[in-house]
């Protein structure tokens, strides 16, 4: 049997993962950014007490049937997207190619006094890269942050899981 720590490692492919960013059958529509994100209250409020709570507080009987829109005014499409991930698959991915955009659009060097503001006009491709290395702990943080507000313990414990392998 497995260790209940041991439960957010497992990649299972399951038939949930198919409704990752599908509006099929989707009865909730997160937006952030102006950006619009289908979900599905099953599998979203089971696993986040965040989402529960707010939409157990909007239900009213006679619109049972309509799709919810909820706002979230402090969380970046990327980071939703990697929350989405988890919840859906059982895990997130991070990418260069992420980091790096997070890092360009000024996502990753608010706090000037803790992470040197990077260089993100850097041309060389290694260079880059070796950026993206550097700051993939501050990627993981913010999503350790993000399941910390959104109440998903699961994804908190692999954020910080991942956080500090990122350090080491």
């Amino acid at each position: 049997m497995f260790a209940s720590s041991d439960l957010h490692t497992l990649n299972i492919e399951s038939p949930r993962s198919q409704y990752f960013l599908n509006p099929l059958f989707s009865d909730i529509i997160l937006i952030c950014d102006g950006q619009y994100f289908p979900a599905h209250r099953p599998i979203i409020c089971l696993q986040s007490r965040y989402f529960a709570r707010t939409i157990d507080q909007s239900l009213s009987y006679p619109e049972m049937n309509r799709t919810r829109p909820i706002l979230l005014r402090h969380t970046p499409p990327y980071l939703l997207i990697r929350v989405l991930e988890f919840l859906y698959k059982g895990d997130y991915t991070v990418s260069s190619a992420t980091i790096l955009s997070a890092i360009d659009s000024g996502l990753l060097h608010e706090n000037t006094a803790v992470t040197r503001t990077p260089n993100a006009n850097i041309a060389n491709a290694v260079d880059r890269d070796r950026l993206a290395i550097r700051y993939a702990a501050c990627f993981h943080a913010r999503v350790y942050a993000q399941a910390e507000y959104l109440v998903i313990e699961s994804l908190h414990a692999l954020a910080a899981d991942r956080f500090s392998t990122a350090l080491w």
